[in-house]
């Protein structure tokens, strides 16, 4: 990734931390041929940078990142921050522990959508669909945000 990359009005940012190359790869692909940037970090500091510098709308994030599942900094970091720090990002936690699409288990973890490492050929289709899913559910607490902030005293 280059040190210096700027992120346009148009631009659909995705932030991948994904340690297995063969999965980063599959997982990259499949968001660039849906039109977003991607952004890969290689370790829990550069994404804890990154995640702070955009609005990314798309987190994928793997159990093992950078370390075993208990020790996973990436993943408790957004775990633990406040809704209003997450809400603009669909994340997507991707491991062998996990049925994909299972949303208790999603829940359990803090995020939108888990996938077993055996679904990795779908991925685009699973990313989709969480995406719609969060969008789904998001559509009317922003939709009341919105007019709320409308309707503010000035």
């Amino acid at each position: 990734m280059d040190n210096f990359d700027f992120i346009a009005a148009s631009d659909r940012p995705a932030l991948l931390a994904v340690s297995t190359h063969e999965w980063r790869c599959q997982i990259e692909n499949a968001l660039m041929e849906m039109g977003y940037k991607v952004h890969a970090a290689e370790d829990h500091g550069q994404f804890h940078f990154l995640f702070n510098q955009t609005n990314y709308e798309i987190v994928v994030i793997e159990e093992t990142f950078c370390s075993s599942p208990e020790d996973n900094t990436t993943l408790k970091t957004v775990q633990s921050m406040p809704m209003a720090q997450r809400r603009h990002a669909t994340i997507i936690l991707i491991g062998a522990n996990f049925e994909s699409l299972n949303a208790l288990q999603a829940f359990a973890q803090s995020v939108q959508c888990v996938v077993n490492f055996s679904e990795m050929p779908l991925i685009g289709q699973l990313i989709q669909k969480a995406v719609v899913e969060n969008q789904t559910f998001m559509a009317p607490f922003l939709a009341v945000q919105r007019t709320a902030h409308l309707n503010a005293p000035r």
